[in-house]
């Protein structure tokens, strides 16, 4: 019988580790258990660790941007070797796909040789950037919530324990991502009622970034713009933390 698992490995290239960190931070405050190579994983306990992980975890995301297939069709190529381990440990694949990776497109087309030609077969997830906060609701709420059945998890040497916490400690400790570096996302992605829109876009606020910046400027600076008083910077701040693009207090 199935269950709903939330434990996933997240597969990256490191030119792409903002979008990994951000995934990593929104599951993690959503209770998943993720792991991420964080810090870079030393050869000699790539088997041990890394591809021990993908075997211990249901899920496995992988982050597609159009250039990170590119060296997947050398035999030795880590992203290729944890991709293929997930396809034959029969893992819940994910791409996620950003930046407008295209499996249509032919450099991707030439990356994906031999066992790697069924990627293109998994339900991905396209991230627009205006909708990047909806598509990890997505991802959570049906990608990953989805009962799981015949998948066996590995359990971890006491060597690979040690060094996974230790992975997942630097991951936690990480700097909250910068939505607004990633994806220029517009304010209207906060969900914000009409009255406080409103007083923002008057004010030459229109991304999460420009957010940011007004409220560093103090909470009289906030005030001081028209028809904008405690009750919307209450709602912005709490709208912020819950896409987790703010933190607590």
């Amino acid at each position: 019988m199935g269950r709903i698992e939330k434990t996933v490995f997240i597969s990256y290239r490191r030119t792409n580790l903002p979008w990994a960190l951000f995934v990593y931070q929104n599951l993690t405050i959503n209770g998943y258990d993720v792991f991420m190579d964080y810090e870079s994983i030393d050869s000699g306990n790539f088997e041990s660790v890394i591809l021990d992980n993908i075997r211990a975890r249901a899920h496995f995301i992988v982050i597609l941007t159009p250039s990170a297939l590119d060296n997947c069709n050398k035999p030795d190529d880590w992203l290729r070797r944890e991709i293929e381990t997930a396809i034959d440990e029969n893992r819940n694949i994910i791409p996620f796909m950003v930046e407008g990776f295209d499996f249509g497109s032919q450099a991707v087309k030439n990356a994906l040789t031999g066992k790697l030609n069924i990627l293109s077969t998994y339900n991905g997830l396209p991230v627009h950037p205006p909708y990047v906060f909806n598509a990890m609701e997505r991802l959570r709420n049906r990608f990953l919530n989805k009962s799981l059945s015949d998948i066996p998890k590995a359990t971890l040497q006491i060597d690979a324990q040690k060094i996974t916490e230790m992975q997942k400690a630097a991951s936690n400790d990480a700097p909250l991502v910068d939505i607004e570096e990633l994806a220029g996302v517009p304010i209207e992605a906060l969900e914000l009622s009409a009255r406080t829109w409103n007083a923002l876009k008057r004010s030459g606020i229109n991304t999460v970034g420009d957010v940011l910046n007004l409220l560093e400027n103090g909470e009289s600076a906030v005030l001081s713009i028209r028809n904008f008083g405690a009750p919307s910077l209450d709602q912005l701040r709490q709208r912020m933390k819950e896409k987790r693009a703010l933190q607590d207090d």
